[in-house]
């Protein structure tokens, strides 16, 4: 049975029991899901350096510049979910996409713009992510991710996600990709765009 589909049957406190093993069950999941990131960050930085930056967010701030791309993405991704620094973020996730050496760490921040920017249609965070797919002599894996950051800026992180899980893993460039979005955003787009 579906949970939106009331069963005249089932008393409240039957009702009540399941609702409350359904929120365990989801409890558990997003447990889960902490524990797998944590063992994420200590595989790219290891524990010490990961509990440290935990604690201490200045120290985060410093790893963005280890000469390590493994710590630097974990640094990123600490300050995004552990941190949650928010739109303060925005000039360091930018220039990380502009300049990192490491193609995965630039993707990396090509999608902490696209999810702190989620259904803001931001002209400039959108202008700066559509150059980078239109740029063919960027690396595929980066144009894939500020595609997919750039569909997050628009449609949000639903249905951007719907569409990311309908690609082939490790697929460059989707085949279906809407270049009518991305021209949107283009330098070519009108300054009067009215999504701006």
């Amino acid at each position: 049975m579906a949970p939106s589909e009331f069963d005249e049957k089932k008393s409240l406190a039957e009702l009540l029991d399941e609702a409350r093993r359904e929120l365990a069950a989801c409890k558990a999941i997003g447990q889960e899901l902490v524990r797998k990131r944590q063992e994420s960050w200590e595989e790219l930085a290891g524990r010490e350096a990961v509990l440290a930056m935990q604690e201490d967010r200045k120290l985060a701030e410093r790893y963005l510049e280890h000469p390590n791309r493994d710590y630097r993405l974990a640094a990123l991704e600490i300050l995004r979910d552990h941190w949650k620094t928010g739109r303060q973020s925005a000039a360091t996730w930018e220039r990380l996409l502009d300049t990192d050496e490491d193609v995965v760490v630039r993707g990396a921040a090509a999608t902490a713009l696209g999810s702190l920017f989620e259904s803001t249609n931001d002209r400039r965070i959108g202008r700066l992510l559509a150059r980078i797919v239109e740029d063919a002599s960027q690396p595929e894996g980066l144009r894939t991710s500020a595609y997919l950051a750039l569909r997050e800026l628009v449609e949000g992180w639903e249905v951007a996600t719907q569409y990311m899980l309908t690609l082939p893993i490790g697929a460059g460039l989707p085949d279906d990709l809407d270049w009518s979005l991305v021209s949107r955003f283009s330098d070519a787009a009108p300054a009067n765009n009215p999504r701006e």
